[in-house]
């Protein structure tokens, strides 16, 4: 489990024949894993918003490598490439974040006159819509905003428009996989040892028409 994982690690124990499987899509030969595909459910989302109007994007995303996180930020970029070239990634403002100054970060939303932000954790998302409301910017209104994880297990106080990964699904099939990879009488094919999920997005309320386009 884990936003990371040491490559060099799962090489070995790849090489050792130890039993596991990643949860998660791992870039290295040979893992076992059941990810989540989080860059076409990104597409979707910014595809949504471009459909609405949107052409000035912000991006507020983990400062981090994993490779879930290149994926989310891979359905942002290509989804813009698709829907206006190289002009719309130009328009992209991509914050890399650790969430230890989001005032630091809004600060620099607000001043990319950004229509829509991308954030990449409902726990982010419920404080910049605090700072939104302090500055007087009305959300959705004056700002869209997509999430693109779901709230923590003490939920939010806001229906945000954002991906719903299927976590229960994730852990049951990682769990099956482990278990068949652990049978010596279940000979696992090749192509089942590898196994991405879908992931829903949910509609929420906080992704409209900008202003411009009403």
């Amino acid at each position: 489990l884990g936003v990371e994982m040491d490559h060099a690690e799962l090489e070995h124990l790849v090489a050792d024949g130890f039993p596991f499987v990643a949860v998660g899509r791992r870039d290295v030969e040979g893992v076992p894993y059941v990810a989540i595909d989080y860059a076409s459910g990104t597409s979707r989302l910014v595809g949504r918003a471009w459909e609405l109007g949107h052409r000035r994007f912000a991006y507020l995303h983990v400062d981090s490598r994993g490779e879930s996180v290149l994926d989310r930020r891979a359905g942002v970029v290509d989804e813009l490439e698709r829907r206006g070239g190289a002009s719309a990634v130009r328009e992209l403002l991509a914050i890399p974040s650790l969430g230890d100054d989001l005032e630091r970060d809004w600060a620099a939303i607000r001043d990319s006159s950004a229509t829509v932000v991308i954030v990449e954790t409902a726990e982010w998302a419920e404080r910049l819509h605090e700072l939104a409301a302090r500055d007087g910017v009305e959300v959705p209104r004056r700002l869209s905003m997509i999430v693109l994880s779901e709230p923590g297990r003490a939920g939010g106080t806001i229906e945000f428009t954002r991906l719903s990964p299927p976590r229960i699904a994730l852990a049951s099939a990682a769990t099956s996989l482990l278990a068949r990879i652990l049978d010596p009488d279940d000979d696992v094919a090749s192509d089942e040892l590898r196994q991405t999920l879908p992931c829903p997005a949910l509609t929420g309320v906080t992704l409209v028409a900008p202003e411009a386009a009403e």
